[in-house]
């Protein structure tokens, strides 16, 4: 039976116990080509999830680095668009 990819990515939040938690993940072109889209083909990405778990509430505090292959709308070349993301 194959894996699924994107379990690589889950976080079982139920489990964990009231504290700090940071995980890391990588993914490559192969993380793209799971989801049902056209925007992005290619690609690079680290992310760094540091999650805070209380008794009332959950945190989470991304910060994504990555390089996409994207498609210009007007010359139709691809070009590699880097991305800097950090969102709580």
């Amino acid at each position: 039976m194959k894996k699924n990819y994107l379990a690589n990515y889950k976080i079982d939040i139920f489990r964990l116990d009231n504290k700090q938690y940071v995980h890391e993940f990588e993914g490559d072109n192969q993380f793209f080509a799971e989801f049902e889209q056209d925007e992005i083909g290619k690609g690079n990405f680290k992310a760094k999830v540091t999650l805070d778990k209380s008794e009332t509430m959950i945190q989470l505090l991304y910060e994504i680095e990555a390089v996409v292959e994207l498609t210009c709308d007007r010359s139709l070349e691809q070009f590699d668009y880097p991305i800097s993301i950090t969102k709580k």
